[in-house]
């Protein structure tokens, strides 16, 4: 496995034990009936799944899913994940994504959000570091070479829909 891959498969287990820890909160605050053992069970279909996969496949599905919505992540637009997350994780019931999206931008009756802002950014943190070492990985896929003129040459096009130059900009990524 590549640096990237072992990185990548890092930040996912960091995720899962994320999604877990605001779950089992917002159930024991009675938010959801969601529970951490529903979560669980959800983190071990993934990780049979990953296995399955292998983690190649794995970042680039992350990649083909999520592509458009790095924008927002930069952003840390929690309306649009709020909206979109359904779309993006579809290998757990849907339900359970819908739910956490309910919580992720909902509020209780004295308007206190479901989830902590603390929570939050550590989900718009792993978002980013997920998108960051994608980025590299597009990049070393691509098969880059330097011209004599210092202008970097690709020799696979790999994600050519994804601008390395805009995107590494955006979340402050060096590609050398």
């Amino acid at each position: 496995m590549s640096k990237y891959e072992t990185d990548f498969e890092k930040l996912i287990t960091q995720f899962t034990v994320l999604f877990t820890d605001i779950i089992t909160t917002a159930h024991e605050k009675k938010y959801t009936t969601l529970n951490s053992d529903m979560i669980k069970i959800g983190n071990m279909m993934l990780a049979k799944k990953m296995a399955e996969l292998g983690m190649s496949n794995v970042m680039n599905n992350f990649i083909h899913k999520t592509k458009d919505h790095w924008k927002y992540i930069a952003e840390s637009d929690e309306k649009h994940f709020g909206t979109h997350l359904p779309d993006l994780i579809t290998d757990v019931p849907k339900s359970h994504v819908e739910e956490f999206c309910r919580l992720f931008i909902g509020v209780d009756k004295s308007g206190n959000a479901f989830i902590p802002k603390e929570d939050k950014e550590a989900f718009f943190e792993n978002g980013s570091a997920l998108v960051k070492i994608s980025l590299k990985y597009i990049y070393k896929n691509r098969n880059p070479t330097v011209g004599k003129d210092g202008k970097v040459n690709y020799g696979t096009a790999f994600f050519p829909d994804v601008s390395l130059t805009k995107m590494c900009k955006l979340f402050n990524v060096k590609l050398s």
